[in-house]
């Protein structure tokens, strides 16, 4: 008759159960890291979301301010424009593009940042030269303060909203 000596057995339980535990830990760690990473997606959607909804509501404000309002506000040098019920400061000045009206504030998702560009001339392929405004509204989902105090922080998101219109041509009698 055959006896295993006990002495060949020892171990073998304890390797047994290491190996499981290394299994069920790198389990954990890769369900962890889909489950960390799906957070950070869902995370960024949502700031973006809020930095268009805020371009939107600059973008709005503008045209509203532009086309609704004769004469435009933006060509008369007005000094304020109302938006969501509040008086907002305008700031004249001129970048690469052109001249502009710019003005900034704050909505329930964030922060807007517009410029308004009357009387750009583009070249359309026509003899003359076409007369457009184009809005620019930069979105953000942060406040105000956070885009003015840290223009390089990680946590804001931005999102652009351009709008090109042609400025209605009027003829002298």
């Amino acid at each position: 008759m055959k006896t295993k000596s006990k002495k060949q057995d020892k171990g073998f339980i304890i390797l047994l159960a290491v190996v499981l535990t290394s299994v069920i830990l790198a389990i954990t760690v890769g369900i962890s890291s889909i489950a960390y990473r799906e957070i950070v997606l869902s995370r960024t959607a949502t700031d973006a979301q809020a930095s268009f909804s805020s371009a939107d509501s600059g973008a709005e404000c503008a045209l509203l301010n532009d086309v609704k309002v004769i004469p435009s506000l933006f060509s008369v040098l007005s000094p304020t424009i109302s938006c969501q019920s509040t008086d907002i400061d305008v700031e004249y000045s001129s970048d690469a593009i052109g001249d502009y009206a710019g003005f900034s504030f704050s909505s329930p998702s964030g922060c807007s940042n517009v410029r308004v560009y009357k009387n750009l001339l583009i070249d359309v392929g026509d003899e003359l030269d076409v007369s457009f405004t184009q809005v620019d509204s930069r979105g953000y989902n942060v406040a105000c303060s956070v885009v003015e105090d840290e223009p390089d922080s990680l946590r804001i998101t931005e999102r652009l909203i351009q709008v090109r219109y042609r400025n209605p041509v009027i003829l002298a009698p």
